[in-house]
């Protein structure tokens, strides 16, 4: 246990053979500093032995012990060397503690085939007896998938879809390397439950993300930035839930960096970044507009003499414009927000409207009975949608073919704005009085000399002194002047992207979203037939119709409609 000392390398050249997750130099001998350590092992059972530490690693104490195969270590006083540590753990107690589970995660995830069991035990005040909880127990079945269940939960393996693919990477002397891609990310895939909606399957924070190399868990903070941009241009609401792990040739990074070997220096990084994205982006771009029905929660039909509310289970109908006036009168007219009808009622008008001496129809009404199947629905199909009118002054009621749909004219006008607002922005250039010096990392610097004149468009000046570099000029977009801040998160983006776009900058997207929000037709609003076609046809322009800048969706799927014709 003593300090630097390791058994895994001979000479230098073997620090990039080890394959294990790092030397008992650093891990046992950082545990003798900080606390009493005690280790129970047995490689030949039934015969095992107990050795204890001092403080340098050394062993103080060796005595033979009966033990089953395997290895306990033991930290008692913890940080007692330390108290001004172990005060300072007491006070964040549960912040570190948070620390410790996740890296348990990531070591369960990474090594699928090993059964993990966590514990945590304490004493309750007023009770002299031990309290044992178990926090997570894995099976150890080599696979990925169920671990991630058994971590997460059984309902999150069905919002992951599975990721592998390989990249080809060219180095400065036109040599190749493979480097492949697995794991699970959460899917794009929005599912419409007509009683509970589910949008999407990522999380309101990002901390279920694990990424791996060669089966190490490690930290790439630009992979990560990379991922999450990817996953917001098509979910701007959340973060991904994702298992990754990149298989990489040895000789392409260097895990020993720092002692708890999760920092990574990588050859060709920027390249594996970039190519990652494409790869990401192509697998998710099929499911841009994809819509998933799921099947009612109780899957019992609705009784047909009995009133129920049109807002929670709507029957399947014709796709026919000769609605009687009633009907057409009370979709258009201004309604409460839940409205009691009797579907009897709207049977009898659906069956009189398809009365035609040209054409019979037949209706089914499972009204309980939402059909399970994946639609697709691009954005050149907006066009082709058919308008039957205006529901509770806040939603347009269309139908593509036999489905029909309910569109959100406040989400899906705001989403357009947006986009016009977006590829609109009127520039400025602000002289400073006095130039800003800027802190940039030495890896973001190359990117101030290849996109100087590009910055220079988007109202940044650049100017370097002394090997030190200058802002003279800052944006001034509408009534917003831009911060060193705000052009650090763009440099950022850039350095991920390669694509300088001013409004990628947060602020200008936040400004962006409040401006279209209050420039767009509002709910509560009677719109006209024109309106509300002008609406639907803008979607179709829009680059991404799904979800307006806040993240709300902007057309759900009520039902399909069965429609049979017969010529006479």
């Amino acid at each position: 246990g003593s300090r630097y000392h390791t058994s895994k390398i001979n000479k230098f050249d073997d620090v990039a053979m080890v394959e294990s997750f790092g030397f008992r130099g650093e891990a046992l001998s950082s545990l003798c500093a900080l606390s009493t350590v005690e280790i129970l092992t047995s490689s030949q059972p039934p015969l095992g032995n107990k050795l204890n530490f001092n403080s340098k690693g050394e062993i103080i104490g060796k005595s033979y012990i009966s033990r089953a195969k395997g290895t306990t270590v033991t930290l008692i006083k913890l940080f007692e060397n330390t108290p001004v540590r172990f005060q300072e753990l007491k006070r964040h107690h549960k912040r570190e503690f948070s620390k410790v589970v996740d890296c348990i995660y990531g070591y369960c995830l990474s090594r699928p085939s090993i059964r993990f069991a966590f514990q945590n035990t304490y004493m309750i005040k007023g009770s002299s007896q031990n309290h044992t909880n178990t926090l997570l127990q894995t099976s150890g079945s080599n696979c990925t998938r169920q671990v991630f269940s058994e971590l997460f939960g059984s309902k999150t393996s069905g919002q992951l879809v599975d990721i592998c693919f390989e990249i080809k990477l060219a180095n400065s002397e036109n040599e190749i390397s493979i480097l492949t891609v697995m794991g699970m990310m959460s899917k794009f895939v929005p599912f419409f439950n007509l009683l509970r909606p589910q949008p999407f399957h990522g999380r309101a924070e990002n901390d279920r993300q694990f990424l791996f190399v060669n089966g190490y868990p490690i930290q790439m903070p630009k992979l990560s930035r990379m991922i999450n941009q990817v996953y917001h241009e098509y979910n701007q609401s959340q973060y991904p839930m994702y298992s990754l792990c990149l298989e990489i040739p040895k000789d392409l990074f260097d895990r020993n960096v720092t002692p708890d070997k999760r920092t990574l220096i990588l050859q060709l990084e920027e390249e594996l970044v970039n190519s990652v994205s494409e790869e990401l982006k192509s697998i998710f771009e099929p499911f841009r507009g994809v819509f998933q029905t799921k099947k009612s929660v109780t899957g019992q039909p609705v009784p047909k003499n009995k009133s129920t509310f049109l807002q929670h289970t709507i029957p399947k109908i014709i796709d026919n414009s000769k609605f009687s006036d009633q009907f057409k009168e009370r979709i258009m007219t201004n309604h409460p927000k839940s409205i009691e009808v009797d579907l009897n009622v709207i049977r009898s008008q659906l069956e009189a409207s398809t009365s035609s001496k040209h054409a019979q129809f037949k209706v089914d009404y499972s009204e309980g009975d939402i059909l399970n199947q994946t639609i697709s629905i691009t954005k050149d199909k907006f066009k082709a949608m058919k308008i039957h009118g205006q529901f509770n002054l806040g939603f347009i009621l269309a139908s593509l073919d036999d489905h029909l749909f309910i569109i959100d004219q406040h989400a899906s006008d705001e989403k357009f704005n947006y986009e016009q607002l977006k590829y609109k922005t009127p520039i400025k250039m602000q002289p400073l009085i006095t130039p800003l010096k800027l802190n940039v990392p030495r890896q973001h610097e190359y990117l101030l000399e290849d996109y100087r004149e590009s910055f220079k468009l988007i109202g940044f000046e650049l100017e370097k002194l002394h090997e030190v570099w200058y802002l003279k000029t800052v944006p001034h977009v509408r009534d917003q002047i831009l911060e060193i801040s705000d052009f650090e998160s763009i440099l950022s983006h850039l350095s991920v992207s390669k694509n300088l776009d001013l409004s990628e900058c947060p602020r200008i997207q936040r400004y962006n979203a409040s401006k279209a929000c209050r420039t767009s037709v509002m709910i509560g609003t009677a719109l006209s037939l024109n309106k509300m076609q002008s609406i639907i046809n803008n979607m179709g322009l829009c680059e991404q119709p799904w979800n307006c800048p806040h993240g709300r969706p902007t057309i759900r799927l009520l039902t399909k409609v069965i429609c049979e014709q017969q010529c006479l």
